[in-house]
């Protein structure tokens, strides 16, 4: 296996803690990328076609949450460079209202 990497959604429960936000969402994303050696064209009905098909990649979308609402939204983590740029409006005073 040259690469195997498996996302999973923010609000699963795998390898965490439970909290406000697990809601054990099945979402995942697994990405393989097969090495090609004698052996494994052997074995891989996919590696043994004229052009290889070396990589492999599953999707399951249906999250168990809303991803489009506000209360799906909130949950969203955000960045160091977000949360700076929200604290610079405070400092620029952008939070008062002036008349």
């Amino acid at each position: 296996m040259a690469f195997h990497k498996k996302w999973r959604c923010q609000h699963s429960t795998k390898n965490k803690i439970t909290g406000q936000t697990a809601t054990n969402c099945p979402a995942f994303v697994d990405i393989k990328v097969k090495n090609i050696t004698r052996d494994t064209r052997k074995r891989d009905p996919f590696l043994k076609r004229a052009t290889p098909l070396r990589a492999t990649m599953k999707v399951r979308d249906d999250h168990n949450h809303a991803l489009d609402s506000a209360d799906g939204l909130r949950l969203l983590r955000t960045t160091a460079d977000t949360r700076a740029l929200f604290h610079s409006y405070f400092l620029m005073a952008l939070h008062q209202h002036k008349l």
